[in-house]
């Protein structure tokens, strides 16, 4: 799992928990009714406040305990 290349930069917008989330499929696709295999967690991509693009961090269950901790240390470091 690689945190730092896929983390959003302090000049972007941070991923939140509120906004983009997918639940993804064992396929990586979002089908209401099946088992949640990912997260994956949607941001936009901005400069000069306007949208450029989006961010997409796939998080798969199995290391989603080890994102969890690294991801909220760096929603706190961006205040």
């Amino acid at each position: 799992m690689r945190l730092k290349t896929a983390m959003p930069s302090s000049s972007s917008v941070p991923f939140q928990a509120h906004g983009g989330v997918l639940y993804l499929d064992k396929h990586g696709r979002s089908t209401q009714g099946t088992p949640v295999r990912a997260f994956c967690f949607v941001s936009t991509k901005e400069k000069d406040r306007k949208v450029e693009g989006l961010h997409f961090l796939r998080v798969g269950m199995k290391n989603y305990r080890a994102f969890l901790p690294l991801w909220a240390k760096w929603l706190q470091d961006e205040r």
